[in-house]
């Protein structure tokens, strides 16, 4: 796997941290994981832009490396976190992959900024979630653990989610997820103490937004998902002027740990990446 970089970046009164891919002077793609995941989880897709691109995968607030927000957060300030660290790097075009809560703070960024981003993923995410699967997901964010005994039982955790994965991406997870303690213990990077009473929602009506974005889209769905239904995929294909919707077989919701060879593929073929 390619090396990376690990980058901080003080934006929005807030420092982050951003793994860092790549030759610094290729184009760049910006990698946005989901609630209660970090920038880790983009490992095998950014190693495989890496071959032709600048990728930089971002631990939003409150996960990963990136410092507690002071506040209760939306996804408007998401992704005026993400505007701010483009800026900041001095990305004026960037390709922009997002998975769930990083895939909806994709469509509000792109949204704005429809002339920044030139090619955009959004996986397993739509401007709008069926009420079961909205209230399993705000479950797991509510309950997720802020200690596990040990790596273990992070990854029993994490199988819940993560039903196709390999053992050995479970552990990889579960080692940059959590930070060990002195007492022996695992510490979860994501803490959810400031948004479990402050839904991850923007004002915006997201279906009239995505309908701004112009530049190529692609719109990846695990068949196994029930946070995307096919019927939501297929209408933001019709809403948005340059999408197409794909679906990735024996993957859930977190389509790239899932299932990262048919997913790898996809994404190689939409970034015009060779692979080996």
């Amino acid at each position: 796997m390619a090396e990376y970089r690990d980058g901080f970046i003080n934006v929005n009164g807030m420092r982050f941290h951003y793994l860092d891919w790549g030759d610094p002077a290729a184009p760049p793609v910006v990698l946005l994981h989901g609630t209660t995941s970090n920038a880790h989880s983009w490992d095998r897709v950014a190693a495989m832009l890496a071959r032709k691109y600048r990728a930089i995968a971002l631990d939003a607030r409150n996960h990963g490396d990136s410092d507690t927000s002071p506040v209760p957060y939306n996804r408007d300030m998401l992704a005026e976190d993400v505007a701010a660290t483009v800026d900041a790097l001095g990305f004026a075009r960037f390709g922009l992959i997002g998975l769930s809560m990083g895939g909806r703070t994709a469509m509000v960024y792109a949204g704005h900024h429809p002339d920044r981003v030139e090619r955009l993923v959004i996986e397993d995410i739509g401007p709008e979630t069926p009420a079961a699967a909205t209230a399993a997901v705000m479950e797991r964010i509510r309950t997720s653990p802020q200690r596990f005994n040990s790596l273990d039982e992070y990854i029993a955790w994490s199988r819940q989610s993560l039903q196709f994965a390999d053992e050995e991406w479970l552990r990889e997870k579960a080692r940059h997820a959590t930070r060990q303690l002195p007492d022996g213990t695992y510490e979860n990077k994501y803490r959810h103490n400031q948004s479990q009473n402050a839904p991850l929602t923007t004002e915006l009506n997201l279906w009239e937004h995505i309908a701004k974005i112009t530049c190529p889209t692609l719109i990846v769905r695990g068949s196994e998902s029930e946070v995307l239904t096919a019927e939501i995929a297929d209408r933001m294909a019709e809403v948005m002027p340059n999408a197409r919707h794909i679906v990735i077989e024996r993957a859930g919701h977190p389509v790239h740990e899932d299932n990262p060879r048919d997913t790898l593929r996809v994404y190689a073929e939409f970034f015009g990446v060779p692979l080996d």
